[in-house]
């Protein structure tokens, strides 16, 4: 958990940028009025005022360089514009009803945290290996049962969580991240652990919870030995 000091901590930066009771935009407001040169919130966020986005038009900064959230909304979709962001250090578009993220995101070579928890994702674009400075990959509660072979290029991805999505094994790919340190597999539908993990020299935490898992005593006391825990 990072520390309130943390420039990437959500509550630093809202605090901050978002804007107060008594001067948030209406709904006839243009979205762009909600854009800061480093900060673009446009979410629901508990406002009675504010009616949900779906798919609008995004006009956003070319130049944003912090944060953008577009979570908690209604969006089906978000365009290949979004890859023009190539500064933006943190995305947040989790609680949409999104089926792909658009290939374009691999241009967005600045984000070090992506979140696109509770959509209904299958998968992940090719282009997502191109994101290498990305450290934290939150994909919880979406339908994922497979991700691209190009994942080995997220070489200083530390957290991954795939937390109730739909996958029948661990994806092969994962064994190419040398500095992952958690791993969130809770509440899939694996039903064995390969003998790759204990390959992955970074790795600390493995939740396994909730599948149909039972690894070998072999492979637990190995991955014991090399200080990772794992939850079953």
């Amino acid at each position: 958990m990072r520390s309130p000091a943390d420039p990437l901590q959500p509550t630093t930066l809202v605090d901050r940028d978002r804007p107060d009771e008594h001067t948030r935009s209406t709904p006839h407001d243009h979205l762009q009025d909600q854009v800061s040169e480093t900060v673009c919130w446009l979410t629901r966020g508990g406002s009675i005022t504010r009616p949900r986005l779906r798919d609008e038009p995004l006009d956003l900064k070319r130049g944003l360089r912090d944060l953008l959230y577009l979570h908690d909304n209604e969006l089906s979709d978000i365009p290949d514009s979004l890859g023009n962001l190539t500064r933006l250090r943190y995305l947040n578009v989790s609680e949409n009803v999104l089926t792909r993220l658009p290939e374009a995101i691999g241009r967005m070579t600045g984000l070090i945290e992506l979140r696109v928890q509770h959509n209904q994702l299958i998968t992940l674009p090719d282009t997502i290996g191109q994101l290498g400075n990305l450290r934290e990959l939150w994909l919880r509660g979406n339908a994922i049962e497979t991700l691209p072979s190009s994942m080995t290029g997220l070489h200083k991805l530390r957290h991954l969580d795939l937390r109730e999505n739909a996958l029948l094994e661990l994806p092969q790919p994962l064994a190419g991240l040398p500095r992952l340190r958690h791993l969130g597999a809770r509440s899939n539908r694996l039903t064995a652990l390969p003998d790759w993990v204990i390959d992955m020299p970074s790795l600390e935490k493995l939740d396994l919870r909730w599948n149909a898992c039972a690894p070998s005593r072999s492979l637990l006391i190995e991955l014991e030995r090399r200080g990772c825990v794992v939850l079953l």
